[in-house]
């Protein structure tokens, strides 16, 4: 049996208000991918925001797709100074630069 492994990293700009719903979404990443055995690496400093993932290419894919629907929702439900809609334009934006 053929074990392919992947990985990939992402560096991106937070603003300072988008900091707490960031912080629950990299929480819910790291959540979901102790689920799929995929190791994930986040770091948020202010205005800046790093995560890198490393696993299997089959979990990665399942890792994205759930957050695809769950990360929206989180956001959502988060506790911060923006609006909801917001909050879930912000999570969308977290899945897309994941996805790319």
């Amino acid at each position: 049996m053929v074990v392919i492994m992947a990985g990939f990293d992402a560096t991106f700009h937070v603003s300072e208000g988008d900091l707490p719903v960031v912080r629950a979404c990299f929480a819910a990443i790291r959540r979901r991918a102790r689920k799929l055995r995929v190791r994930v690496s986040t770091t948020v400093l202010a205005g800046t925001a790093y995560i890198a993932l490393n696993g299997q290419t089959y979990a990665l894919d399942i890792l994205l797709e759930r957050l695809r629907r769950d990360l929206p929702t989180i956001a959502e439900a988060t506790v911060s100074g923006r609006t909801a809609s917001a909050r879930r334009k912000t999570a969308n934006g977290l899945i897309e630069i994941l996805n790319r």
